[in-house]
């Protein structure tokens, strides 16, 4: 689970490279309103494939590419929908 919260501002400069994904209740994402250089590449999501929140594609310096679902390495797992808040 990757929550993260403007409450002390956006969140920048994380990076999550071959990690898993799998949240309570099924949640495995939950973005955040301007996160920038918010890099997620190569993460194994759990098959329930739930998510929530918008994928910041537009703010600088984000990037999703090559995660999948876990249980099927050759499936890919999109990016949440892209959205503003």
């Amino acid at each position: 689970v990757i929550a993260t919260s403007d409450v002390y501002g956006p969140p920048g400069h994380l990076t999550f490279d071959h990690t898993y994904m799998e949240g309570n209740g099924g949640q495995d994402w939950h973005g955040a309103c301007g996160a920038t250089y918010f890099v997620m590449t190569n993460d194994a999501f759990s098959s329930d494939m739930t998510t929530y929140g918008p994928w910041m594609a537009t703010q600088t310096g984000n990037v999703w590419s090559g995660n999948y679902v876990a249980e099927s390495p050759s499936t890919a797992f999109g990016a949440p929908g892209t959205g503003s808040c």
